[in-house]
């Protein structure tokens, strides 16, 4: 079944509700993602792109604290944004993150993303074989590996692109928008000399 944005977070909550051992291999992750994992009676298994400044290294600490019931790791390659229950899969493009499904903020509410839902039993072990090579592919998470991630994630959310939606005007900007950019702002009181 094709999924989007309207009913690609409703898809993403009815596979955690439907399995109690999820894999997901998944990139990026934003604040508030971490809700989706705070079923006491499910076991997750999380891969994610920790350093290249895509998550939110504050997601992934609080991720962290829900062991042993979540083991969470880090592939330097992943992009991939891959769900798998027990019965069904789900492949696309939202990370679990604000772009891909708006949860932690407005700035990027718009975004269109798709995906695939499937009951597919060969596609789901073929899923589960694909995640269990990734896992063994990627590294435990370290405190070194955090603060390497925190001063990726500073650099990238400094630099972000606004949404085509948003203003283009400083002025105009929601706090939201301007929160952790490099915003410089130069006044001068008489024309700069050449």
């Amino acid at each position: 079944m094709f999924i989007d944005s309207t009913n690609y977070k409703l898809h993403v909550e009815a596979i955690i509700e439907e399995s109690d051992d999820l894999k997901i291999a998944v990139a990026f992750w934003g604040k508030g993602s971490e809700e989706l994992l705070n079923s006491v009676s499910k076991k997750f298994d999380v891969i994610c792109n920790l350093t290249s400044g895509g998550t939110n290294p504050k997601v992934v600490k609080a991720i962290i604290k829900l062991a042993p019931r979540v083991n969470i790791r880090y592939h330097d390659d992943l992009h991939a944004k891959v769900l798998i229950g027990k019965k069904s899969i789900i492949v696309g493009s939202a990370n679990m993150s604000t772009n891909g499904l708006n949860i932690e903020s407005d700035e990027f509410s718009g975004w269109q993303e798709a995906g695939y839902l499937t009951d597919q039993v060969d596609a789901v072990e073929a899923a589960a074989a694909w995640f269990h090579t990734r896992w063994l592919e990627s590294k435990e998470i370290t405190e070194a590996t955090l603060k390497l991630a925190d001063v990726a994630w500073k650099n990238r959310s400094a630099t972000r692109i606004l949404h085509p939606k948003s203003s283009s005007k400083l002025f105009d900007l929601t706090p939201c928008e301007a929160n952790g950019r490099r915003i410089f702002v130069v006044f001068y009181d008489e024309e700069p000399s050449s």
